[in-house]
């Protein structure tokens, strides 16, 4: 079977709590917390059959064999992912209106293709366009530079919006000082132009 482990918090699955779950690593721990917050495997393909594989059938012929296959079975920490046909868009909306991080869309007629990717399997994550300006930059070691950007906030009050994760080399440095400008490059080499902590003032 193929699914995905979940932690359900009002019946939604709540990644930040398996998150936490999963960087336990002491025995007493593990298991107060299995007993306070059990996972779900919530299961959505069948790979093989009494050591037949399957992969080489559509997928709808696979969730049915695996709907009555779970059919014969009751367990809490069990779970069928029905899944819908058609309303992909009504289904998208609704999932991202409970915060969650979009849907997977599969081609009915789709083999399961290990280790490989397909059009036929799509993930549909909601998007985001906030316009925001680099206002500056932190020198960091051998030359790497993380970004600090702030964007505009409520009443038209600079806010802070993010922190990029991508470092700037030696190169990339030389090439953003010919953009700022050498008075702004100056500044940041000295550590006077510095964007703050982000949640600072």
């Amino acid at each position: 079977m193929d699914g995905e482990l979940v932690q359900l918090q009002e019946g939604r699955p709540d990644l930040s709590a398996m998150l936490r779950r999963h960087g336990l690593t002491g025995p007493q721990s593990i298991q107060r917390a299995g007993r306070l917050h059990p996972v779900t495997y919530v299961v959505f393909d069948l790979l093989s059959l009494r050591q037949d594989s399957l992969c080489g059938r559509p997928l709808s012929f696979r969730r049915q064999v695996l709907a009555d296959l779970l059919a014969q079975y009751e367990h809490p920490q069990l779970a069928f992912s029905a899944g819908l046909t058609g309303s992909g868009r009504e289904l998208f909306t609704a999932a991202v209106a409970q915060g969650q991080e979009g849907i997977m869309a599969k081609h009915l007629a789709s083999r399961y293709l290990p280790g490989r990717r397909s059009s036929a399997w799509r993930k549909i994550k909601p998007t985001q366009v906030i316009p925001c300006a680099i206002l500056g930059y932190r020198p960091g070691r051998e030359g790497g530079v993380p970004q600090s950007a702030r964007g505009g906030g409520a009443a038209g009050k600079p806010a802070v919006c993010g922190a990029a994760q991508q470092w700037f080399y030696r190169a990339d440095e030389s090439a953003a000082g010919a953009l700022a400008g050498p008075a702004l490059m100056r500044q940041a080499r000295s550590g006077l132009f510095d964007t703050g902590p982000l949640g600072g003032p």
